[in-house]
């Protein structure tokens, strides 16, 4: 339950960083949004900050509203500690539009529930801020 929390944390950060320039360029219908994240696994990376941050996330955005995600972080303490942590999460995803943006939100195996800004380009790329990278990896493999 404490990585769904870092990972709000993390992608609220990044809603407060969003650039004008990707939002301007934004599909932003939902429908739009949602039949093209839907079937689709991505992966998603990020790193930096003071501690050397890394996070990679592996998610299969499964057609029915499901979604399978690996997810793994990592970081160097100050001390030079080595820390890793890997989880597997399940549940549920939609496609919302709010207050200009479009949202993904996701609710946790574990309870919680939460959203995740996504801006479409019109290249059809995904985009959620600067030091994230999207990959797509192809079809989801869900069962």
């Amino acid at each position: 339950m404490m990585k769904n929390q870092s990972l709000a944390t993390v992608f609220l950060t990044v809603y407060l960083g969003l650039s004008t320039i990707a939002e301007a360029q934004a599909i932003r219908d939902p429908q739009i949004v949602r039949q093209r994240l839907a079937g689709q696994h991505l992966e998603i990376t990020h790193s930096g900050g003071v501690y050397g941050y890394s996070y990679f996330y592996s998610v299969h955005f499964c057609a029915s509203g499901s979604y399978i995600a690996d997810v793994q972080s990592s970081r160097t303490t100050y001390l030079g500690n080595h820390e890793e942590h890997n989880e597997r999460d399940l549940g549920r995803w939609e496609v919302v539009f709010n207050q200009g943006q479009s949202l993904v939100v996701y609710r946790s195996q574990f309870g919680q529930t939460n959203a995740i800004p996504l801006i479409l380009l019109p290249v059809g790329r995904f985009w959620i801020g600067e030091g994230w990278n999207i990959s797509p990896q192809g079809r989801a493999q869900c069962n």
